[in-house]
């Protein structure tokens, strides 16, 4: 008896330290396309397979702008056509931040 005891015991303390380790937190950070100031939309159509709207956003979810691609296939899955778009979403960023300064506090740029 004193022996089965002895072996839930310890069968009791395996199982916590697994389940103790296994809720660990891990450091999931994001692969190198994705922006942080913002996003992109691919549109397609399978009856036009080579023609792509890319609609470009901000982390509010205000459209930044859009650009048409036709007659050239983009694989999305390849690592080389997220980071273009990646550069096309931060120039368009950036031209957007020129064109709108004071977007949201326009009371600031305001004398008294």
């Amino acid at each position: 008896m004193k022996k089965n005891i002895i072996t839930y015991l310890a069968t009791a303390i395996l199982v916590f330290a697994s389940f103790s380790s296994y809720s660990q937190d891990h450091d999931r950070s994001a692969p190198a396309w994705v922006s942080d100031k913002g996003y992109w939309v691919v549109e397609t159509n399978i009856h036009q397979p080579l023609q792509y709207t890319i609609r470009f956003y901000n982390n509010e979810n205000t459209i930044i702008g859009t650009k048409d691609i036709s007659g050239k296939k983009m694989n999305m899955k390849r690592r080389r056509v997220k980071m273009q778009l990646k550069s096309m979403l931060e120039f368009s960023l950036a031209e957007w931040a020129v064109q709108n300064p004071a977007t949201g506090n326009t009371g600031l740029a305001q004398k008294p």
